[in-house]
């Protein structure tokens, strides 16, 4: 009995020690920019077109400051792509993500999230859903998680 307790005890002390070793040399590294309330919108969007537009109407509308509109059309069968593309002709902020095929053990919106979350290009994200209408300035959830944090 006595052995048992000291392989248990050995194994969660190395267990410890290997997750130590992988945060300290696989951890990312990231700059901080002094001013670094740059902002990026992501917007997961599935068969949305008629949606989409009044959102991405809203954001501009709204006085936000941001820096990207990052919108993941997830393989609509729908318009969502002709009304995306007439705001990127609006406003060069508005971009298309880079869709790829679901892997395996991810289920959609989730993978269309986590797709928008690496291929963001700034410090601070906001997820909205396509169906979103935005009546207030997103860049204060910046000052606001600040406060929190």
């Amino acid at each position: 009995m006595f052995n048992i307790f000291i392989i248990i005890i050995n194994f969660f002390i190395f267990y410890s020690i290997f997750i130590c070793l992988v945060n300290l040399f696989w951890k990312k590294k990231y700059k901080y920019i002094k001013n670094n309330e740059s902002l990026s919108i992501l917007i997961p969007a599935r068969n949305e077109e008629k949606n989409i537009s009044k959102c991405l109407s809203s954001i501009i509308k709204s006085g936000t400051s941001f820096n990207e509109i990052l919108i993941y059309n997830d393989h609509s069968t729908d318009k969502t792509e002709e009304e995306i593309l007439k705001f990127i002709k609006i406003d060069k902020r508005i971009k298309i993500a880079q869709t790829k095929k679901l892997e395996k053990g991810w289920i959609g919106k989730s993978f269309a999230c986590y797709q928008l979350g690496i291929q963001s290009n700034y410090n601070w994200i906001v997820f909205l859903d396509a169906d979103t209408e935005v009546t207030g300035k997103l860049e204060n959830l910046i000052s606001l998680a600040k406060k929190i944090n």
